[in-house]
């Protein structure tokens, strides 16, 4: 595996308490016909949930130049705290299935698949966590 750096010293990249909770009001709010007040505050709010979901910088600049993009971005970040999720508790699943049958190599491999593909920083974290409780303490170094 090459070397994947450790998302943990970025605290920024993690979501705060109620973050990806008010994320899923903010949309739900809109597709049942709110408008959305597009304040400083609300455009910082759902710059900082594209951070913590790997949304590139470019799209997250053109927010700002482009109100009509905050609910788009909004709905990708959603798509991708989704996405990761289920991704990262059917690695877990396999990864302990394989664990409880004595399979240690493959609990790895499910396990580092999601942090060599996983977009969502703390999801990758959660991973590398867990792979470490496995006993591979390789993560994050350079092979």
């Amino acid at each position: 595996m090459t070397g994947v750096s450790s998302d943990s010293d970025d605290p920024s990249l993690f979501p705060a308490e109620g973050d990806w909770e008010r994320l899923r009001t903010l949309i739900d709010e809109a597709d049942a016909g709110d408008r959305l007040q597009l304040s400083d505050e609300l455009r910082e709010y759902v710059a900082r949930v594209a951070r913590q979901t790997g949304i590139d910088k470019q799209t997250i600049s053109q927010m700002a130049e482009e109100p009509e993009r905050v609910l788009e971005v909004a709905r990708e970040a959603r798509r991708r705290i989704r996405s990761g999720s289920q991704r990262l508790m059917i690695a877990l699943n396999t990864a302990f299935d394989a664990a409880d049958r004595g399979n240690q190599a493959e609990a790895i491999s499910a396990l580092r698949a999601v942090i060599e593909t996983e977009v969502v920083p703390f999801y990758r974290e959660q991973a590398r966590i867990n792979l470490e409780q496995l006993g591979d303490t390789s993560v994050g170094d350079d092979e």
